[in-house]
């Protein structure tokens, strides 16, 4: 669903946007003192789908890229690129990443 979601955002209203899609866990609810907490999602996924945008927007045409584990649970809804092998800041493994290509 993601997936679908980025590339009609691609076709549609933000063409320039760069988009990283991850799967896997992650925290979403309040983050800070009770005070103040605001709603906020964390975890290394959300930090991985960040980079990977970041990445996407500087070394594919289509400027969305998901992980290769992603991708397994979608590929037959998508259409994609070869594996690439994507280094990134803060991320310590190196992370396979297929664009996502947008007909």
């Amino acid at each position: 669903m993601a997936i679908k979601a980025a590339v009609a955002m691609k076709r549609t209203s933000a063409p320039a946007m760069s988009i990283g899609i991850a799967s896997g866990s992650f925290f979403l609810g309040p983050v800070g003192h009770p005070e103040y907490a605001r709603l906020d999602a964390i975890g290394h996924d959300i930090n991985l789908a960040f980079r990977i945008a970041a990445w996407a927007g500087l070394n594919t045409d289509s400027g969305i890229v998901a992980t290769d584990p992603t991708l397994r649970l979608a590929s037959e809804f998508v259409a994609s690129g070869e594996p690439m092998s994507a280094n990134l800041k803060g991320v310590h493994a190196e992370c396979s990443v297929r664009e996502i290509l947008v007909t």
